[in-house]
């Protein structure tokens, strides 16, 4: 039963790397027992194969490069995956929330770039505050853009919104 566990264990983390309270869950559904969960997890984690900290780095590098939120939003998605607050606070501490906001508004800049000015402003604020940024960054955020696309071909409205 032992080897079944762990076997299942590796399968998962052959996926993408889990949290430990993570891969407890999943393996408890799978219908394991507690004890057997904890020897596995025990072995596991001195292999080096299930480490919280990594895993919270892994995490937060994945958001930050294929779907950019906010550190806020990125600290809360690891405590749900089980992450102790402590973990998520250190690797989310050091992020420029400005930055990953610009990042996640230019890449829906071509989305929105039929828009008017002013339904181009709308959407990539909501975009943005769906993301979890605040107020100040978002306005911040969007006079950059408006800035840096002005007089270029690729973004279209009211206000002059083009890109280079």
């Amino acid at each position: 039963m032992t080897e079944r566990c762990f076997a299942a264990a590796l399968r998962l983390l052959g996926y993408r790397p889990r949290s430990r309270a993570e891969l407890r869950q999943r393996l408890l559904r799978r219908g394991f027992s507690d004890i057997l969960i904890d020897k596995v997890l025990m072995v596991l984690e001195q292999k080096g194969l299930v480490d919280d900290v990594a895993f919270a780095r892994y995490w937060t590098e994945n958001r930050l490069q294929f779907r950019p939120k906010s550190a806020r939003l990125i600290n809360l998605e690891l405590r749900r995956k089980g992450v102790t607050p402590e973990i998520a606070s250190e690797v989310t501490e050091g992020l420029d929330e400005e930055s990953l906001a610009y990042r996640a508004g230019l890449q829906r800049v071509r989305v929105f770039a039929n828009l008017t000015g002013e339904e181009f402003h709308n959407r990539l604020y909501h975009y943005l505050q769906r993301r979890g940024f605040a107020h100040a960054v978002i306005e911040a955020v969007l006079k950059r853009l408006r800035d840096d696309c002005r007089g270029s071909a690729d973004i279209r409205g009211d206000e002059g919104y083009r890109r280079a």
